[in-house]
């Protein structure tokens, strides 16, 4: 008899361990087949709606996704946000020797991939001791908005279309031949891609 139990159970283990499981059905087709709703609940205390996929081993893991993204009745759903990332960058590199005022070409606020202000949308701008005038910025992609926040100290100049900077970083400042930050304040720019220039949209000193 006892025979008996141990050739059964030679004969029914490899069926058992690679049987395949069906939850709502009698025929499941996978490992693991499911046939209706599946929730999965973690360990951890945090009560938050989030994606689940699986890792390159196989394991459920949650997936990361921005405040701009919402699952609501279980669909993802981009919505609009009015809440800005506020990013900085010191001009004091650029400052040279002597009290006349500074031209910066092709300014490199670091909005590109993998660099400090990738997207920001409000950009502090710090260490500049006089009067600039700006004729470009670097990284400009289509419908990137921008907003330059200048200290009030002294004043930035947009100058329109200068061509000391490349092409597509120019200014279009919609003015001759340019729009100017009176000791402080905040310029409103968005990209155009098919012009490649940086618009001014507005001004508020």
């Amino acid at each position: 008899m006892r025979n008996n139990y141990l050739i059964f159970l030679l004969i029914m283990l490899p069926t058992l361990l690679f049987a395949q499981v069906g939850i709502g059905t009698t025929q499941p087709e996978e490992m693991l087949h499911v046939v209706g709703d599946l929730k999965i609940e973690g360990t951890s205390p945090d009560d938050a709606v989030e994606l689940v996929g699986a890792d390159d081993k196989g394991t459920l893991t949650a997936l990361p996704f921005s405040n701009q993204i919402r699952i609501i009745n279980n669909k993802i759903e981009l919505v609009s946000s009015s809440e800005y990332r506020i990013g900085a960058k010191s001009l004091a590199s650029y400052m040279t020797p002597g009290s006349g005022n500074l031209r910066i070409d092709n300014l490199n606020l670091d909005l590109g991939a993998g660099q400090v202000n990738e997207g920001k949308t409000v950009i502090h701008i710090t260490g500049y001791d006089r009067n600039i005038r700006i004729t470009g910025f670097t990284n400009g992609e289509d419908g990137m908005h921008l907003y330059f926040y200048a200290t009030p100290s002294h004043n930035v100049t947009f100058v329109n279309l200068s061509n000391t900077s490349l092409a597509q970083n120019r200014i279009n400042a919609l003015a001759s031949p340019g729009d100017a930050l009176i000791q402080g304040g905040v310029a409103e720019f968005i990209y155009d891609g098919k012009s490649q220039k940086w618009i001014l949209l507005s001004l508020q000193n």
